[in-house]
């Protein structure tokens, strides 16, 4: 988590240099071809890829990646005999006509994505936890250096989607390589047969759990391409930006720490212990992580439009609305697999439905003459609402008792409003944006100095060993 840290404090200062290089219709068409690589890729492996910790033996786990790869690969060339013979009738269909320069990147990323997504996932199971934080910091080195040249050279958006593949490209070959490395053994026995089995004793991941996997990439992704149909690739490329700053901590710990937490928590279930790790994590998400993304939230508005410009001004607006839904995600993002390892698909594609459900509505029961901002408001609102529920759902699959959850919640709450007295204090009395934004680093740096101490506690069970 540390290692993966310090990639994400790199990519918030690519974003100030990047906000200045590329307006919001360049973010907006990378949004929309993020969000479209994004669904495809996990979804063309139809929630195998979360199988792959599961498995007791090194061997079978081994089948299943490689069923994961070849799925990858076959659909990944599905969609690139679709695009590169000149179809573009899903495009139109969706309004997606923005991203028409760069659709033939989409078979690339769609490949990038999953790829990426199996290989993490193997080497979570494996307990490479470190060359996975070093593959994530050659991507984010590769993609922001990327970028960052090609906008110096005003090449638009072509020069964000660009950066992206070659920020996904430098980390699947860093992936394949530590796997080549470590656990080649483990694939000299990979067969067909042995690939169809594998399959077939996971079936429930394509057959129920799949509509789950599409519920949350459609939570994660939808918005984005709705906001762009509906208001521009400018208004989703606000969006975009005042996301991606709530983002860049939740990333973090969901992908560092959750990679840790599946296969250990799966571990635990034979010891009885589980309940104990999914527990501890979930107190110290919500009483360190979610203040540290209510101070960066709420002071958006004052802060983006200083750092990033002002014609950003309004992302800044939007971040502080995403806020009580993105400090939500913050906490229960790492913990959402608890479904599968308690076997709980069923439940948990409902639960995603309705997450969708939540987000997607404002968009369509908006009438004609509404606002943008208006929609956007009532997309946060729902949003945030429908994220609360299911972390309550969460809380209760942990094992943790709702009246200490209460507890917490409201220790966090309290903690949250303590944290933001600062900064809030000094715009108010001072009216200086760069006072303002200085009280916040201040506050968030001691904020994440108190965390680091107390985040991991003698006694808990340990991450395994590499091999």
């Amino acid at each position: 988590m540390l290692g993966s840290a310090s990639i994400q404090v790199l990519g918030a200062g690519a974003l100030v240099f990047l906000a200045r290089l590329y307006g919001p219709e360049d973010f907006g068409v990378l949004g929309t071809y993020v969000a479209i690589c994004g669904m495809a890729g996990v979804l063309c492996l139809f929630r195998y890829d979360v199988a792959i910790p599961l498995p007791e033996d090194d061997q079978e786990g081994a089948h299943v990646l490689a069923l994961c790869l070849g799925l990858a690969i076959f659909w990944s060339g599905v969609a690139g005999a679709y695009l590169w013979g000149g179809q573009e009738g899903l495009l139109s269909l969706f309004h997606l006509e923005t991203i028409k320069d760069v659709q033939w990147m989409v078979p690339l990323g769609i490949l990038g994505f999953g790829t990426g997504q199996a290989l993490s996932s193997w080497m979570g199971r494996r307990g490479h936890f470190k060359p996975i934080s070093v593959g994530t910091g050659l991507q984010g080195v590769a993609q922001q250096a990327c970028q960052l040249a090609m906008g110096l050279k005003q090449l638009g958006s072509i020069g964000l989607v660009v950066g992206n593949f070659a920020g996904q490209s430098v980390a699947a070959m860093f992936y394949l390589r530590t796997v080549w490395v470590k656990d080649r053994g483990q694939f000299k026995e990979i067969s067909p047969g042995g690939i169809f089995q594998a399959a077939k004793r996971y079936w429930r991941f394509p057959v129920v759990s799949f509509w789950s996997g599409c519920a949350m990439a459609l939570n994660q992704y939808a918005p984005i391409l709705l906001m762009q149909g509906m208001f521009g690739e400018a208004y989703a490329g606000l969006y975009l930006v005042g996301q991606r700053v709530l983002q860049l901590p939740v990333g973090l710990v969901s992908k560092a720490v959750g990679n840790v937490f599946l296969p250990e928590y799966s571990r635990q279930q034979s010891s009885g212990k589980s309940e104990l790790l999914a527990k501890g994590l979930l107190e110290k998400l919500l009483l360190y992580g979610f203040p540290f993304l209510a101070l960066l939230g709420f002071t958006a508005p004052v802060t983006i439009p200083w750092v990033f410009g002002e014609k950003w001004a309004h992302a800044g607006w939007m971040t502080a609305w995403l806020t009580p839904w993105m400090a939500l995600a913050f906490v229960y993002a790492p913990l959402s697999t608890i479904p599968l390892v308690k076997g709980q698909q069923g439940r948990d594609t409902v639960a995603q439905v309705g997450l969708l459900a939540a987000r997607v509505l404002p968009f369509f029961l908006a009438g004609k003459d509404w606002e943008a901002d208006k929609v956007f408001q009532l997309f946060a609102f729902s949003t945030g609402a429908s994220g609360a529920i299911y972390l309550i759902w969460i809380v209760k699959l942990a094992g943790k008792d709702i009246v200490q959850a209460l507890l917490v919640i409201g220790n966090t709450l309290a903690r949250s409003a303590a944290l933001l007295v600062f900064p809030l204090s000094m715009h108010f009395f001072f009216h200086i944006d760069w006072l303002t934004a200085g009280a916040v680093a201040i506050a968030g740096l001691a904020w994440a100095a108190a965390a680091r101490k107390h985040f991991h506690q003698p006694g808990e069970p340990t991450p395994k060993p590499e091999a």
